[in-house]
């Protein structure tokens, strides 16, 4: 799936609402909507930032990165 983040658009896995999902040998829960991006298309991420996913606006709310150069962003229609 494709989102952007000031401007510049990029690639990510979206998974929407309740999920378990199996990402790199960890399980990853959430109640809400999350995406786990590369940290090189998200610098400077911060809480209440926006990023647009299918033309959805979401606010950031959580960010979890993996220390392997992938983040997990917590995100909120709200």
């Amino acid at each position: 799936m494709v989102a952007n983040y000031k401007g510049n658009t990029f690639n990510v896995q979206f998974f929407n609402e309740y999920e378990a999902a199996m990402l790199f040998g960890a399980e990853i829960e959430s109640t809400h909507p999350f995406i786990m991006a590369r940290d090189a298309d998200i610098l400077g991420i911060y809480h209440g930032a926006i990023i647009i996913i299918s033309t959805i606006e979401y606010k950031v709310i959580g960010i979890q990165p993996d220390g392997t150069g992938l983040t997990t962003l917590i995100l909120s229609k709200d």
